[in-house]
């Protein structure tokens, strides 16, 4: 399937969407639990093709430019590909997670600290 994205994110201060045509194939953002700290959360359909350049350029600019100085994410332990993602936006590896995800799954603590 060849997609062609519209050139613009919506945005509001604390997350996003990636828009093709009139449907979301991404949204994701960052939730405030602190004045200091925030949890990123995520949502991406399975077939993003390029359309990923430009949600990753958008959660890079949004990691150098927020105001928190920490921002916390987990990652299924089973899911390289988020692994390596959450790696090249700068979030470090905490800790392992037994049993974190509602289905029983272990997951990894990663966080990005400025």
């Amino acid at each position: 399937m060849d997609i062609e994205f519209q050139d613009h994110l919506i945005n509001s201060d604390s997350s996003w969407g990636l828009l093709h045509g009139d449907m979301c194939v991404a949204c994701g953002g960052v939730w405030e639990i602190e004045p200091h700290r925030g949890i990123a959360w995520m949502l991406i359909t399975g077939d993003m093709g390029i359309g990923f350049y430009k949600v990753h350029t958008a959660v890079l600019d949004y990691l150098k430019h927020t105001h928190l100085a920490r921002v916390e994410m987990a990652v299924r332990s089973d899911n390289s590909v988020d692994m390596r993602w959450a790696k090249m936006l700068g979030f470090k590896l905490e800790g392992f997670m037994e049993k974190y995800f509602p289905d029983g799954s272990d997951g990894y603590l990663l966080a990005r600290v400025k």
